[in-house]
């Protein structure tokens, strides 16, 4: 039960919760099919100390949608992870950002979309489906590299809609340094084999050590 995140302490299943009132379906006009969220109510079920997410909106259901697919490729792969309700909570996965834009110098605050859990290691882990500006996207870089240099981390997955943006995100590893990027083949990825398209979700590997010649 990966919904709200976390999983499950009980065991509910999704059949369970939903016969509960605990969860919601949203379906997509275009056919892309539904999203399962977890309600108020099916929060207090599960027993995690989480707020219910919002229904999505249509401008956010694609990254809501990566982020499902990317929940869900690393359950059956019996792969821990911290879901996004649940880094909303822990300040230890925000960061400051500081970048030069054409007009003005910005900065906010920025938290990864997952982080997954690899032995007592930890990879956050971005999805990418909407480009952002070179400058903000290479201070989102900069960010996890300092984290990679700290230990904190051991690398970053980036998660794209196309090669496109796997490119994007090799070009913006290069300006930064030293991160090697490299695009992990696309039947490898989270829902490879969905989409109206038949193009699934693509993802780039990036750390602090060189490539391999």
């Amino acid at each position: 039960m990966q919904w709200a995140g976390a999983r499950s302490p009980r065991g509910i299943t999704p059949d369970a919760l939903n016969a509960r009132d605990g969860s919601s379906v949203v379906r997509w006009v275009r056919g892309q099919g539904s999203l399962f969220l977890a309600t108020r109510k099916g929060i207090l079920v599960l027993g995690l100390p989480l707020i219910a997410a919002r229904t999505p909106t249509h401008t956010w259901w694609a990254h809501d949608s990566g982020c499902a697919w990317t929940a869900a490729w690393l359950t059956v792969r019996g792969r821990r992870y911290v879901g996004p309700r649940e880094l909303l909570d822990d300040p230890e996965w925000w960061g400051q950002l500081h970048w030069l834009d054409r007009h003005s110098y910005r900065r906010s605050g920025h938290r990864p979309d997952l982080i997954g859990v690899v032995g007592e290691g930890r990879i956050p882990i971005e999805v990418e489906l909407a480009p952002k500006s070179k400058p903000r996207l290479d201070a989102i870089l900069k960010l996890h590299l300092g984290w990679i240099a700290a230990h904190k981390t051991s690398g970053i997955i980036y998660i794209c809609g196309d090669d496109k943006g796997s490119r994007r995100i090799e070009r913006a590893g290069k300006r930064v340094g030293p991160l090697s990027v490299g695009q992990v083949p696309p039947n490898r990825a989270p829902g490879h084999d969905q989409g109206t398209q038949g193009r699934g979700l693509r993802m780039a590997r990036a750390s602090s050590e060189p490539k391999a010649a």
